[in-house]
């Protein structure tokens, strides 16, 4: 809802004031099969992932693109009670584009073709890191791109798990979301894109604050 959605991102406003380094994942897998059904499209997945046939990636651009906007507007707004004094009154300063992550199809698999389903190929670790260090929140989606301009939908949970193990932070999902219901296929998600001690470590305190749907 629109007040769950506002009290996470006041939530995640006065946390980037009071200090914390924030990447800011959007997840909107609910959002994109919502729609999809409404376009009485099939919502196809094998195991946990998304076959992306061209209508489906049309849908998750759209989507994504709302999805984001909504952020910076909410982040514009800037926060309230003692925070806002802490940040002057002014808004949290956002930053988000294609060049945070680069993206690799998953091709074919067991003979399923995943069409433009992708995977992290690589983060630019150094350009997150500049961003955090200057007190703002790094916010990256499901869209990803491969150096030759092509798009691939990207599994926000895989995206968090290769940027949380490089930046040695922890993973945190929104109960009021959902996040914690659907924990234990994110966690086989963020395991598989990022599979070691690390990354378990990372996702041990599991409580708050991740995604939006």
């Amino acid at each position: 809802s629109h007040k769950i959605f506002d009290e996470m991102m006041e939530d995640i406003a006065s946390m980037s004031v009071l200090g914390v380094r924030i990447v800011l994942v959007v997840g909107i897998r609910d959002q994109v099969d919502a729609r999809l059904d409404a376009m009485n499209v099939e919502v196809k997945y094998a195991g946990l992932d998304r076959v992306s046939d061209p209508e489906t990636l049309r849908v998750v651009q759209e989507v994504s693109g709302y999805a984001r906007s909504r952020v910076e507007g909410s982040f514009a707004r800037g926060v309230k009670g003692l925070a806002r004094v802490m940040s002057g009154g002014v808004g949290i300063d956002v930053v988000g584009g294609n060049f945070y992550y680069t993206a690799q199809p998953l091709g074919v698999r067991n003979g399923i073709d995943y069409g433009a389903t992708g995977e992290v190929r690589r983060v630019e670790t150094e350009k997150v890191r500049s961003h955090l260090n200057n007190g703002e929140i790094v916010l990256m989606t499901s869209l990803g791109y491969s150096g030759s301009g092509d798009v691939f939908n990207v599994q926000s949970e895989a995206v968090a798990a290769r940027v949380v193990i490089l930046h040695h932070g922890r993973i945190v999902l929104d109960e009021r979301t959902g996040g914690i219901e659907h924990a234990p296929a994110m966690v086989d998600i963020m395991l598989r894109a990022s599979p070691d001690q690390d990354t378990l470590a990372a996702i041990a305190g599991v409580k708050s604050v991740e995604s939006i749907g």
